[in-house]
């Protein structure tokens, strides 16, 4: 159940064993029994199927069934409806060029999208970024028109003209803006082109082009880099070009491989082009389909003609069978490179002297059921206390209000689930097992809560003499104080702009007289302090640096993150924290290998939205000699100081008093 669900009951009648609930959850589940539900009931959407031998009941009346055929259509030249070859009740639209898809109810879905694949270059010709990609599944579309732009294929470069970017391929709602999911637009961004001679640098996309090997002959060794991606804002995901090294002299004019939606394009190594990176094979149409290949990077064939061709990106099918969709460069003097596989959104390979390989044409595929069903039950809830909701399955017709010993209102939703709160104990983002969440199945919408774990707190310090021992009166607490050595600083915390007053816990372990005030314990050190960002590849999940890293971190060493905790974008409360202390999203992470100076790879996926996973802050690691202040019992050493102030304070206003008299004594003598 990952976490969400911990029990589950259909009051009342019926129990459900730890299997059928995962069965449940799966999408699937068969009950041989009615459910009798004389006071809970809803609209019951299934994703999957739900069999049944016997009846639901309400009030010992049947629920009925309503099921509909959802009526779909599309325009678009090439354009076509399709039926799933792995099961007969599904059908897929797929659009190789631009049109509309219109349905005439409410469904889910998955979608499959690619942008255009970017253009290469001519000559030593860098290779074409593949267009970014979308793979959603379980997506709500509301009835309507959705209009359908399949990204065009970048043109390959020649000697005067360079290369082109892809098109975006994109969807929007009845004519209007981009349609949203998660508060990103289901855009795809059309591959980068390969770098140009003049400029040698691979060009940003979806995936970035890689860079170029040749800029007119360079006496000198040079490294260009590879174009980046621009998916930020987006449902879009790829990986950058690969890098070009130009070295005339040595015969290396090679250039980088532009970036796929499987892996980075290859960097130019040696005298050799690089690969263009790997594709992805994706099972949406009930056949395995391969998609977004970058395109090879060429070479200088006189020297580089024994290596193996900077080739284009692929994948391997589960049978085996590798199917390659991004352009091979060329070495043949004269010759253009090769041309993405057309709406796979793959780079193309580059030239040798002709032109670049162009790049292909984008991609949509839209799967869906054509049976559409949901149970229709209407009832008032009101007189219902403390029943368990599973707001993951369930969509409410009416408004859910249990008046008695807990208030939860839900509003009226039959067309979609964006209305729906989730309520349930699991892991909360933090990974804290057994912890309490509450928030909204639209990300972007209010907040979300969480009570880390059981905890147990008091508001008093615990001061009873009964629970101490070896009690005596503290002395010579002013001199004590006084070996104190008090600093002003800033925290390493970049939200954290005001200066602080404190003491520095290791100075305070070198004074012999207060060194037992500091213990060490487990915390986390800012020694990485580093912006960066999170993706998971085919569930290898990586935080990259924009820091180097080597030498800062060690396999197994667990790293704290810290993330933006706008109160627009998904904010989350830690319920036992101070506020203070709420102004960072937390995660925290394992390392499982380092990959290189600026990335590695943890052990488990971390929640994180679309827009975090770009911006994440890498505080620093757990150590296990985090020195610590004991500061109560500092405020204590400053009460018993105060107080020898005050007895010293006392003794002299009585030494003054005494001189005072024996003064005045004396004068009155003189008189």
């Amino acid at each position: 159940m990952n976490g969400l669900l911990d029990d589950f009951r259909i009051y009342s009648g019926i129990e459900l064993s730890q299997s059928q609930i995962v069965e449940l959850y799966n999408g699937r589940i068969d009950f041989y029994n009615y459910a009798f539900s004389s006071n809970y009931s809803s609209n019951l959407l299934i994703k999957g199927d739900l069999n049944l031998t016997g009846n639901i009941k309400l009030n010992n009346t049947s629920l009925k069934l309503i099921g509909y055929n959802l009526n779909a259509s599309i325009t678009g030249t090439g354009n076509s409806i399709n039926i799933a070859s792995d099961d007969s009740n599904f059908r897929y639209a797929y659009f190789a060029n631009s049109g509309t898809f219109t349905i005439d109810r409410n469904m889910t879905c998955d979608i499959l999208m690619v942008g255009g694949g970017g253009g290469a270059n001519y000559n030593h010709g860098s290779g074409g970024g593949a267009g970014a990609y979308y793979y959603g599944n379980y997506i709500t579309l509301n009835s309507g028109t959705y209009n359908i732009y399949i990204g065009s294929g970048g043109s390959g470069g020649t000697s005067s003209v360079a290369p082109t970017n892809g098109g975006d391929t994109y969807i929007t709602y009845n004519g209007t803006s981009d349609l949203k999911i998660n508060g990103l637009n289901v855009r795809c961004k059309g591959g980068g082109a390969g770098g140009y001679w003049t400029t040698s640098i691979g060009v940003a996309g979806g995936c970035g082009g890689g860079a170029d090997g040749w800029n007119g002959n360079s006496a000198s060794e040079t490294t260009y880099a590879g174009g980046g991606t621009t998916n930020t804002g987006t449902v879009g995901k790829g990986f950058a070009g690969g890098t070009a090294r130009q070295f005339y002299s040595q015969g290396a004019l090679a250039a980088g491989g532009g970036g796929g939606i499987g892996g980075v394009g290859g960097n130019a190594s040696g005298v050799r082009g690089g690969n263009g990176g790997n594709a992805l094979a994706i099972n949406i149409t009930g056949s395995e389909l391969v998609f977004g290949g970058g395109g090879g990077g060429g070479d200088w064939p006189y020297y580089a003609n024994s290596l193996a061709l900077g080739t284009g990106g692929g994948a391997t099918l589960t049978n085996g069978t590798f199917i390659k969709v991004g352009g091979d460069a060329t070495r043949t003097e004269g010759a253009s490179g090769g041309n993405g596989v057309v709406n796979t959104g793959s780079g193309g390979g580059g030239g040798k002297g002709g032109n670049g390989g162009n790049g292909s044409t984008g991609v949509v595929i839209i799967r869906y059921n054509i049976n559409q069903s949901y149970y229709n039950g209407s009832y008032n809830y009101s007189n219902i206390q403390n029943r368990p909701y599973l707001l993951d399955l369930l969509t409410s017709s009416n408004m859910i209000n249990v008046r008695q010993n807990n208030n939860i209102n839900f509003p009226v939703s039959i067309t979609s689930w964006k209305n729906e709160w989730f309520l349930f104990i699991g892991k909360s983002p933090t990974n804290i097992n057994n912890s309490f969440i509450f928030h909204h199945l639209t990300s972007t919408i209010n907040s979300k809560w969480w009570f880390n774990g059981t905890t147990i707190s008091t508001n008093a310090e615990i001061s009873d003499y009964r629970i101490k021992k070896d009690i005596n009166d503290l002395s010579n607490g002013l001199n004590k104080l006084m070996l104190l050595k008090p600093k002003e600083y800033y925290l390493c915390d970049e939200k954290d702009y005001h200066k602080k007053y404190g003491i520095i816990a290791q100075d305070v372990y070198e004074i012999p007289e207060l060194n037992h005030l500091v213990y060490k314990d487990n915390d986390y050190i800012a020694n990485i302090y580093s912006s960066g960002s999170y993706e998971n590849i085919d569930n290898i999940f990586i935080i990259n640096s924009v820091k180097n890293i080597n030498g800062l971190i060690e396999i197994d060493d667990e790293i704290k993150i810290l993330l933006n905790n706008d109160k627009n974008i998904c904010q989350e409360i830690i319920i036992e924290e101070l506020p203070y202390q709420n102004r960072y999203k937390k995660r925290f992470v394992k390392v499982k290998r380092i990959i290189d100076d600026f990335s590695f790879e943890i052990y488990n996926e971390i929640e994180l939205n679309e827009i975090d996973k770009s911006k994440i802050f890498i505080y620093g690691k757990k150590i296990n000699d985090f020195h610590k202040l004991d500061y109560n019992s500092l405020y204590t050493l400053n009460i018993k100081a105060n107080q020898e102030i005050y007895d010293i304070i006392n003794n002299t206003y009585e030494t003054l008093n005494n001189l005072t008299t024996r003064i005045e004594n004396l004068e009155n003598k003189l008189l």
